[in-house]
């Protein structure tokens, strides 16, 4: 009987541990801000990679001189 009791004991301490363990973890996670810069130009990609801004994506408009850089950076 005071197997039964310990054992009992035991399970519900690893899982108040398990449960306290799980409930506290967040993973480190980078937040992000964006920008859209229409029209692009070297100049200009190259001033906001200076400031941390780093080019995610492009969008280019088919017959046209325009498009649209997208950039990221961590807030």
């Amino acid at each position: 009987m005071k197997a039964k009791v310990l054992l009992l004991m035991c399970v519900a301490l690893v899982a108040c541990l398990v449960t306290l363990g799980t409930a506290s973890y967040q993973p480190n996670r980078t937040t992000w801000e964006y920008k859209i810069l229409p029209d692009p130009h070297e100049a200009e990609l190259n001033k906001l990679g200076a400031e941390g801004w780093e080019l995610a994506g492009v969008k280019d408009y088919p017959y046209s001189l325009n498009g649209m850089a997208f950039l990221k950076r961590p807030k």
